[in-house]
């Protein structure tokens, strides 16, 4: 096993590879498991929203206030207080167009996916291989909305009494 290679002439970094062939490469773990890359906190004690780790994209060197702030992010939140039985955790995912990239979709640790949008309501895009939506689902004011890619659209209700409703 090779421990850590840098190569001063490209500023390329190897964990486990003699001549890495990106600005960091790890290689590893031969068969199924691959490389691993561990993120981990040094906190103690986990508590409810603490962030056990976190990859931020962005470009530094721009100009511009907005520019070089965090465009995206990934991070690995706690749901809980980890004890012995408790490491309920949600993966983060965080974009915007300006100011700081902010939460649009969370995985929580029981599977459910939530989708989070600013001004607009969450949707759900489907495109064919060559990039043309075919149909997309939205949410809005308690209903579900389903477009087709040619623009037909229906509605989908849930009335007070319990009743669904589709309506185009």
């Amino acid at each position: 096993f090779n421990a850590l290679n840098i190569l001063r002439a490209s500023g390329y970094v190897g964990v486990g590879v003699n001549s890495p062939s990106t600005l960091v490469e790890i290689q590893g773990g031969t068969g199924t498991t691959g490389a691993v890359l561990t993120l981990s906190t040094k906190e103690t004690a986990v508590d409810d929203n603490d962030v056990l780790g976190r990859i931020n994209f962005q470009a530094p060197l721009e100009t511009g206030t907005d520019a070089i702030k965090v465009g995206a992010s990934i991070h690995a939140e706690a749901e809980d207080s980890f004890s012995a039985t408790v490491n309920s955790t949600a993966l983060v995912f965080s974009t915007h167009t300006t100011d700081t990239a902010t939460e649009k979709m969370r995985i929580a640790s029981d599977g459910v996916v939530t989708l989070t949008a600013g001004t607009d309501y969450p949707q759900i895009h489907m495109k064919d291989s060559g990039g043309t939506v075919d149909g997309q689902i939205y949410a809005t004011g308690g209903q579900i909305g389903f477009v087709r890619g040619d623009g037909g659209a229906w509605l989908l209700k849930l009335d007070t009494n319990s009743r669904i409703s589709l309506s185009n």
